[in-house]
């Protein structure tokens, strides 16, 4: 957000599952700890779960900010356990959510909400099964869209974000959530190691040591460690066998 700065941000998803809330509510308690004033509202007016997860109540929220015009902001902020951060539960269930948040009286307040905080982030009904989030999308700073690893259905994903850019929501992108440490494969133990392969596994047992398995040919020698010097005297280091493909077939 460096040309727009993002203040408000919606979370959504193609399907029910995902982990959009649990996206939207990390994502709130990380920048409240940077010390940003950030608000948390539910507008999932169809299963809320914002309020479970804080372990606050449900109403008032955001729908009877809608309705009830007399009624006042600060009555439905809730604080919590972190500072810097506060929720707005969904309220009471409406019998038309799409309704009620396509309204003029929706927008006001949402307007309301983010004239008094840093960062608004709205947890949305997946995008691609209802229109709720197609109604919120436009107008917003920016969207995210959670997408299950190993869960989601590709047409859906796609479907979600198609629907949302023809709303004209800004994407930021997607999240991948619920991703095993074990499915990034040798990638997961770099990272562990914290170390470039060029720093330490040439010298001390190189890729073996590290990703348990047999180094990969290296025909252009791009891997071969510098030279060294003995006595004042360049030496070079001795050539690498390269074995041939039934070396590793027989392996």
């Amino acid at each position: 957000g460096v040309e727009a700065p993002i203040r408000s941000l919606m979370v959504t998803s193609a399907g029910p599952g995902e982990g959009k809330t649990f996206v939207a509510t990390n994502l709130a308690v990380s920048f409240a700890q940077e010390g940003r004033r950030v608000v948390l509202v539910d507008l999932d007016l169809r299963k809320p779960q914002v309020h479970a997860t804080f372990g606050v109540r449900r109403e008032p929220g955001f729908t009877n900010l809608v309705v009830e015009r007399g009624l006042a902001l600060e009555h439905c902020l809730q604080a919590t356990a972190i500072p810097n951060l506060r929720v707005i539960t969904c309220g009471s269930i409406p019998p038309h959510p799409a309704e009620l948040l396509g309204s003029n009286r929706a927008s006001e307040v949402m307007r309301q909400i983010e004239a008094g905080a840093d960062l608004v982030i709205y947890d949305t009904p997946p995008a691609a099964t209802v229109t709720d989030a197609v109604l919120v999308a436009p107008q917003v700073d920016g969207v995210i869209q959670v997408v299950g690893a190993g869960y989601s259905r590709r047409d859906l994903v796609l479907r979600c974000k198609t629907l949302l850019e023809r709303a004209g929501a800004r994407l930021l992108g997607p999240v991948l959530n619920r991703v095993q440490a074990d499915e990034l494969g040798y990638y997961t133990n770099y990272y562990y190691y914290g170390r470039y392969y060029h720093e330490d596994t040439a010298r001390k047992g190189g890729w073996r040591r590290i990703f348990g398995g047999r180094p990969k040919p290296d025909p252009l020698g791009l891997e071969a460690p510098p030279a060294r010097r003995a006595n004042g005297l360049a030496v070079k280091p001795a050539p690498v066998r390269q074995e041939s493909l039934e070396d590793d077939v027989r392996v």
